[in-house]
Order: C-alpha cells, then structure tokens, then sequence
C-alpha cells in the first residue's frame, strides 16, 4: 500500500514537471510565433496607411488634373457668349478643315470638312467609309459611293447645321436660344443651344477657343441617338470656292431615298 502511494505520488510529480518543463520548452516557441504575429499585422497596418496614402494622392493628382470647368445659367453671362459666337460666325469665309468625329457609340470617323456660309457644307469622310454629306439651303444628300445610293432628307434634320444656317445668314436667330455657357480652363468656350420649340428634343453646344476666337466644333446631344461630337483639326481659309464643291454628280445612276 506505502508502495503504491509512493509511485502515485512520484508519478504525480513526475507528470507535473514534465509539464511544466515542456511548458518552459514551448514558451520561447509561443513567444517567437505570437512576436510574427505582431510583426505581419505591424507590416499590413503600415501596407493599409500605405495604399490610403497612395488613394489620397491619386484622388488630389486627379482633382489638379481635371480641367477648371465654370458654368452659367445666367443670362447676363449667356447672352453676351451666344452674341460673341454670333458676330464671330457672321463673319467667316469660306473655310475647310480636317474633322473627327466620334458617334453615340464611341466610334471614331475622320473626314475632311468645307463650309460656305451661310447655306453650303459639305463633310467626305475617309476610306473605307465612302460616305459622304452635301448640305446646301434647302436639303441634305447623304451619299454611299460604295453602296452607290442617295440618302435625301431636309436641312431641318440636322439640327446643329440648321442652327448655323441661321446665324450665318442673320435670320431667323431669334428661333435659337442659348441656355448654358461654360469656360473651360479659361481658355475654351462651350455654349449649349436648342430651338425653342417645345417639340424639339436635345440641344447642341459649340465649342470656341477664346483667344483668339475660334470655332472648334460641336456637340449634338439627342435623347434618342445620344451624342455624336465634332472637333476640327485647325479652320482654314479656302479660296473663293466653286459651286461646284458642293454640289452632288454623281458618276454614277443612283437610286434617291427620300427620308
């Protein structure tokens, strides 16, 4: 019985410092794992502050880089813009330019463009489009030459050259009204006009450096088609033009579809 009670309790002490000596054992081991631990979560805290950093200087990088937009709906600022553009467009000559164009969807179309005002315009754009626009006062002729077909519809579809037909030829401008200017970066001009008409949908917007005044190109936004814009590659004076230049032969027999 003694015996026993001397095994059990050697035993007892036995298991109780094994313990405690494989405790003291794993203690460094526990110390190092919990001191990595403390180590990673030190390095993605200082990651995390890192990318916060990066975003804030990304977010002030892009905000100095957006352009300085100033808008007015003010008529005391609208009204001497849409004169400005008026006496400039009044003024022009014959002009010829090279164009992109981009339409609702993104794609880009280059072209070369010739304008007599007040009336006369004509748009070729380049291979493989093979289209081409002639606009004189009354109507509009959208040619295919690959397609070998006339597409023929009135001036009064196409709003923005309507718009310029009017301020060109001083008449009928009191239909137009200007609602929107905006300076970009106090060097270009955007002013937003429509018809007056209720029953005109969308609005366009011409653009204009300021100085020295020049006319840039526009913007037509429709809320069926969405937007379609158009920006010249420098206006150039062309000589007095034939009439020739604007008007449509075809040197072929074409079907005319009237729209």
């Amino acid at each position: 019985m003694r015996f026993c009670r001397c095994f059990l309790s050697r035993c007892f002490w036995l298991g109780l410092c094994c313990g405690f000596g494989c405790s003291l054992l794993a203690a460094p081991a526990l110390a190092q794992q919990s001191e990595q631990e403390q180590v990673v979560e030190e390095e993605q805290k200082r990651s995390e502050e890192a990318d916060e950093k990066t975003d804030e200087k990304t977010n002030e990088e892009s905000n100095e880089q957006a352009p300085k937009v100033v808008c007015s709906l003010k008529e005391e600022k609208v009204a001497p813009a849409f004169l400005r553009a008026q006496n400039y467009l009044r003024h022009l000559p014959a002009v010829q330019t090279r164009f992109v164009q981009y339409d609702a969807k993104g794609v880009e179309h280059e072209g070369l463009l010739r304008l007599s005002p007040p009336y006369r315009m004509r748009l070729d754009y380049d291979a493989p489009s093979g289209l081409r626009l002639y606009v004189n006062a009354k109507e509009a002729l959208h040619v295919d030459t690959k397609r070998k077909f006339v597409r023929q519809y009135p001036v009064v579809a196409l709003p923005v050259v309507r718009m310029l037909q009017r301020i060109f030829a001083g008449k009928g401008a009191e239909a137009l009204q200007a609602t929107r200017v905006c300076v970009i970066e106090d060097e270009y001009e955007v002013l937003r006009m429509r018809f007056r008409k209720k029953a005109t949908r969308g609005y366009a917007e011409l653009y204009f450096r300021r100085l020295p005044y020049i006319f840039l190109g526009w913007d037509l936004h429709d809320s069926g088609s969405g937007t379609t814009q158009i920006r010249f590659r420098g206006l150039e004076v062309m000589d007095t033009p034939k009439v020739t230049t604007f008007r449509f032969e075809a040197p072929w027999v074409v079907k005319r579809e009237e729209r």
